[in-house]
């Protein structure tokens, strides 16, 4: 796979993310993010049931959706870094709270397992 290397939390500084209706604070906000941040490089086939990642070239099928996991394990680290939630999953004071009721999702996203949604097959 050829890497798209992201200063996430520039662009999320440029998406102005707390104050941007296009991302609400839920899980269609934050699946809508992963999305606009990684579209050329991963997508998700619903028919199929399967990922699919841009090697450069072709779109390949991601077995077991690990190339796509790992974009979102970096996606929801920095995503929660950026909100303020440390790694016990307490938060630092932070803009999300300054401009609206307090930012869960990163929080959330963070501690899942599998991160984004992507399932491994067995």
């Amino acid at each position: 796979m050829v890497k798209k290397e992201i200063d996430y939390i520039l662009k999320f500084k440029e998406l102005q993310i707390p104050d941007n209706p296009i991302y609400p604070r839920n899980d269609i906000g934050v699946a809508r993010l992963f999305f606009d941040l990684h579209s050329e490089v991963t997508r998700y086939v619903v028919e199929a049931n399967v990922w699919y990642f841009f090697d450069g070239r072709r779109w390949v099928k991601d077995e077991r959706g690990l190339q796509t996991m790992e974009l979102c394990k970096s996606f929801a680290q920095n995503f929660a870094k950026f909100a303020g939630v440390r790694n016990d999953g307490s938060k630092e004071s932070n803009a999300f709270e300054v401009a609206a009721p307090p930012f869960r999702y990163p929080q959330r996203w963070a501690k899942r397992q599998h991160g984004c949604g992507a399932r491994a097959s067995s």
